[in-house]
């Protein structure tokens, strides 16, 4: 059967990373709020060192190499799902971004650029990903995947800007976006309409640390490197691949850090729909008496919708635990153990 999603002018890289594709959307979507991004195909390897894997009973664990970063397990109503990090990680295998890399990507992109700031960013992002070091150990695997602008948010905060994805702090760290938990197993409610919620992989550095300090003045000067974010889709929150001394000056300074959300999407193509050209005729009559921006973007929001032919959904996708939900319970009563938690009503979320 011939691949319904449609397919763009290619950047050929290499083998592994083989075609860079441009933004989905026109410039003028940006205006309208459409997240823009890259989009990739990526063939190597077949089982990434860094991965989300999957037991019987939503049992999800989040390993980089040998290492288990994370157990997390929804609830039976999907009204949330608890959260246990795992114990100090080993070194990251991400490179330090730094000063040189903000030299390399300004040769591309003016940080005032806006969209094109984080264009240039997300290409060379692709390309770390695609490199040696992190090729074996970061998340990419086969399929198709999207990088795209997303905007840090507090509690308070209103709408992210044009063309970002929405990533708001944890509900049990709403200042330091999860740095400063205050322990490792916590709950996260998914609301109505899910988290949406970052989740550091591990421990920042202290706010007196040399790497911090030396990101300070990126910080004030608003080119700090974007944060890399993954989205996982069975937690529905961004885990911070890489990033976290970055995030760690940026709140010291009082500037939060813009980010690129990573993840791997599927096309899902939709339906021929026979109203379609009743439905347009309405919104051609509402537009001749719109008044008001506000109303103006509604309608180009719908005709936009008319003619889509389908969409790109972001799938994670998982890797069986070794050993199943038999190992996964005895790591998970393990690390409660050790951390003399097994009493703590969470700890129900996950052995319950």
């Amino acid at each position: 059967m011939a691949d319904p999603s449609p397919r763009r002018p290619a950047c050929s890289y290499d083998a592994t990373v083989h075609a860079l594709l441009p933004r989905p959307a026109p410039a003028d979507l940006e205006t309208l709020g459409v997240p823009a991004g890259l989009h990739f195909d990526c063939d190597a390897p077949a089982r990434p060192g860094f991965r989300v894997e999957l037991a019987v009973g939503r049992r999800i664990r989040v390993v980089s190499g040998a290492q288990v970063l994370l157990h997390a397990r929804p609830g039976p109503a999907y009204r949330g799902v608890t959260l246990l990090r795992g114990a100090e990680a080993a070194p990251s295998p991400w490179p330090h971004l730094g000063p040189r890399d903000v030299a390399a990507v300004s040769r591309n992109a003016d940080p005032g650029d806006g969209l094109a700031w984080f264009d240039a960013w997300a290409r060379y992002i692709v390309r770390l990903l695609n490199a040696p070091a992190l090729r074996l150990a970061g998340p990419l695997h086969r399929g198709t995947w999207r990088v795209e602008p997303a905007a840090l948010l507090r509690p308070d905060a209103g709408a992210p800007p044009p063309g970002h994805r929405a990533v708001f702090a944890p509900d049990h760290d709403t200042t330091g976006f999860g740095l400063d938990a205050a322990s490792p197993l916590s709950f996260e409610s998914w609301w109505l309409n899910g988290s949406g919620a970052l989740l550091p992989m591990r421990a920042a550095s202290p706010a007196e640390a040399g790497r911090v300090k030396a990101l300070h003045k990126l910080a004030r000067a608003g080119t700090l490197p974007p944060l890399v974010l993954l989205f996982v889709s069975g937690l529905d929150m961004y885990l911070l691949l890489d990033g976290h001394a970055r995030l760690r000056a940026g709140l010291l300074e009082g500037r939060l850090p813009p980010a690129l959300a990573l993840s791997r999407v599927r096309y899902f193509p939709y339906a021929p729909d026979p109203r379609r050209d009743t439905a347009l005729a309405g919104m051609e009559r509402a537009l001749d008496h719109a008044q008001g921006p506000a109303t103006i973007e509604r309608l180009n929001r719908s005709v936009l919708a008319l003619f889509a032919e389908g969409d790109w959904r972001a799938r994670t996708r998982g890797w069986p635990v070794p050993g199943g939900a038999g190992a996964w319970d005895a790591e998970v009563a393990d690390r409660l153990r050790t951390l003399g938690l097994t009493g703590a009503p969470e700890a129900a979320g996950l052995l319950g």
